[in-house]
C-alpha cells in the first residue's frame, strides 16, 4: 500500500504574491522489506491538504490539478522509476511500445497502427492495409504463405500476398520477415510508403512496386525469390542500403533488381549479389540514378536496353563496385582509370567504377577524373530485314533489290538494338549483324521447337514451345 500526500500552501489574502504548489510522496515503511518484484501498489490514495482560503485563483487551481496528475503517474510506476517518455519494448523499434500487440487473422484488413504479436501462417493473403497514415510493425515476427503460386511475369502475382498496399499513402511497414508468398510485399498505385527492415524470401516476387511513386525501400534483405525487387511503371522512388541476393532462375527470372518503364528512381548503397541471372536489369527505363552499389556474382551483372540513366554520383563523381571490372587504378584513388561498360543495347558506361567493395567508404584521396565522354555517334545506315523462302534478306531503304545473306532461317527475331538478328532454322540458332552482314561463328542447337523471340535485354533470344522455353 502506498499513501501519497499532496501538500499545498494556502494563500493568506491579497498579500500573497505567488503560490507554488509543493508535492511530496512517501511509501509505507514496511515496503522497504519487500523485494522489488514483490512490491505492489494495490491502491493509490491521494490526500489534498490545504489551509482554507476565501478563494483560489484559476491559475492556482490549474497548478494544483497538474500536481495531482503527476503524483498519480509517479505512484503507478515501480519503485525507482522516474516518470518520463514511454519506455520501449525490448528489441522493438522506436514507437513500437505505443502500439498494442495484436494477433490477426489471415487476410485481415488493418486500419490503424498495428504490432504483430506472433508469427502468422496463411493460405492466402496475410495482411491488407486498409487505411492511410498508419504503421504496420511486424515486431520481428514472420508472415509465412502457401508458396510461390503460378508464374505471371511481368505482371503482379496476386495468388497470395504477405502485405498488400493498394491505393495507399503515408504508410510505414517495418521490422519482420515475409516468406513463401506469390508476392512478399505489393505496392500498387501507392505513394509515400516506407518499407524498412523487412526480410522477404522464398516468394515469386520479393517486393513489387506497380504504378507507385515517392516511396522508400531500405534496409531490406531480398533473398532466394524467383524475382527480387520489381518496379513496374513506378517513378521517384528510392531503394537504399538493401541486399538483393540469390534469386532463383526461372526464365526470365533470377534478377536482383528489375526496372520496367520506370523513371527518376534512385538505387544507392545496395548489395546485389549471386543472383542466377541479371543483377540489375533496366528495360525502357530512363532518368534513374545508380551509385554506391556492390554488384557481384550475377550473370550478367547489369543490362540497360535504352540508356538515359546515370550510373554515378554526379557531384562526387563516384560510381559502383563491379566485381568483374578489369581496369587498372594507376593513381590509387580507389576508382578505375577506365569506364565500366554497362551491358545491353543502351551502350552506356559507369565512368567512375570502384575497384574495391564499399570503396566509397574507404577512399582517402580526391579521385582523378580520367573519364572523357565519347563523341556522339553518327546516324547509322538503316537496313530492312526480311524472311523470304528459307533465308534472311536485307536491303537499304533506297535500294531497289534485297540481298540474300546466306543465313538459312524459318523464323527471325530482331533485338531491341535494331541491329542484332536471331535466325532459327530447324534446331539451329544463328546470330547476325544486320548492318554489316556478319554472322556469328557460334551456332546454338535448340532442343525445344517453338516460336523465336528476342529478349528485352538485348543479349538473349528465347524459343517458346509446347514443351517449354529455352
Amino acid at each position: 500500500m502506498m499513501r501519497v500526500a499532496v501538500v499545498f500552501p494556502a494563500p493568506f489574502g491579497p498579500s500573497s504574491a505567488t503560490i507554488s504548489p509543493r508535492c511530496t510522496w512517501k511509501e509505507a515503511s514496511d515496503s522497504a522489506l519487500m523485494r522489488p518484484k514483490e512490491r505492489e501498489i494495490s491502491r493509490t490514495s491521494i490526500t489534498l491538504e490545504s489551509v482554507p482560503s476565501e478563494r483560489l485563483a484559476f491559475r492556482t487551481m490549474r497548478r494544483l490539478l497538474a500536481c495531482a496528475v503527476l503524483v498519480l503517474a509517479a505512484c503507478q510506476l515501480p519503485s525507482g522509476v522516474v516518470p518520463g517518455p514511454a519506455s520501449q519494448s525490448a528489441g522493438a523499434p522506436t514507437g513500437a511500445a505505443s502500439i498494442a500487440p495484436s494477433t490477426p487473422g489471415c487476410g485481415q484488413v488493418v486500419t490503424k497502427d498495428f504490432l504483430l504479436a506472433q508469427d502468422l501462417t496463411c493460405s492466402g493473403d496475410a495482411l491488407v492495409v486498409g487505411a492511410d497514415g498508419i504503421t504496420i510493425d511486424l515486431g520481428g515476427r514472420t508472415l509465412t504463405g502457401p508458396g510461390k503460386g503460378q508464374r505471371n511475369w511481368p505482371n503482379p502475382n496476386l495468388d497470395s500476398v504477405g502485405v498488400k498496399l493498394q491505393g495507399r499513402s503515408h504508410v510505414t511497414l517495418r521490422n519482420g520477415s515475409i516468406s513463401a508468398f506469390s508476392t512478399g510485399i505489393l505496392l500498387d498505385k501507392s505513394q509515400q510508403i516506407l518499407v524498412d527492415g523487412i526480410t522477404s524470401a522464398l516468394s515469386y516476387y520479393g517486393i513489387y512496386l506497380n504504378e507507385s511513386t515517392t516511396s522508400i525501400v531500405k534496409n531490406m534483405k531480398i533473398r532466394r525469390n524467383t524475382y527480387g525487387l520489381h518496379l513496374q511503371k513506378s517513378s521517384d522512388n528510392q531503394v537504399l542500403d538493401s541486399e538483393m541476393s540469390q534469386q532463383e532462375y526461372a526464365s526470365p527470372g533470377g534478377y536482383g533488381v528489375y526496372f520496367f518503364n520506370s523513371q527518376r528512381n534512385r538505387l544507392v548503397g545496395n548489395t546485389i549479389a549471386s543472383n542466377l541471372n541479371w543483377g540489375i536489369w533496366f528495360s525502357d527505363s530512363k532518368e534513374n540514378v545508380i551509385f554506391h552499389n556492390n554488384v557481384s556474382g550475377n550473370s550478367p551483372q547489369v543490362s540497360d536496353n535504352v540508356g538515359g540513366n546515370t550510373w554515378y554520383d554526379t557531384g562526387k563523381k563516384e560510381g559502383n563496385y563491379w566485381a568483374d571490372y578489369t581496369g587498372a587504378d594507376s593513381d590509387n584513388d580507389g576508382i578505375g582509370d577506365t569506364p565500366y561498360a554497362i551491358g545491353g543495347p543502351g551502350q552506356v558506361v559507369d565512368p567512375y567504377p570502384f575497384v574495391k567493395t564499399d570503396g566509397w567508404g574507404t577512399k582517402h584521396s580526391q579521385p582523378i577524373d580520367h573519364y572523357r565522354a565519347p563523341e556522339p555517334k553518327g546516324r547509322r545506315d538503316a537496313r530492312l530485314v526480311a524472311l523470304a523462302g528459307s533465308g534472311v534478306l536485307t536491303a537499304s531503304p533506297t535500294s531497289d533489290a534485297a540481298i540474300s545473306e546466306g543465313v538459312p532461317a524459318s523464323e527471325i527475331a530482331i533485338a531491341p538494338d535494331d541491329r542484332t538478328v536471331y535466325a532459327l532454322s530447324g534446331d539451329i540458332l544463328r546470330v547476325m549483324d544486320a548492318i554489316t552482314g556478319a554472322v556469328g561463328s557460334r551456332r546454338y542447337q535448340i532442343e525445344v521447337p517453338g516460336v523465336l523471340a528476342a529478349n528485352r535485354d538485348g543479349r538473349h533470344a528465347i524459343v517458346v514451345g509446347p514443351r517449354g522455353a529455352v
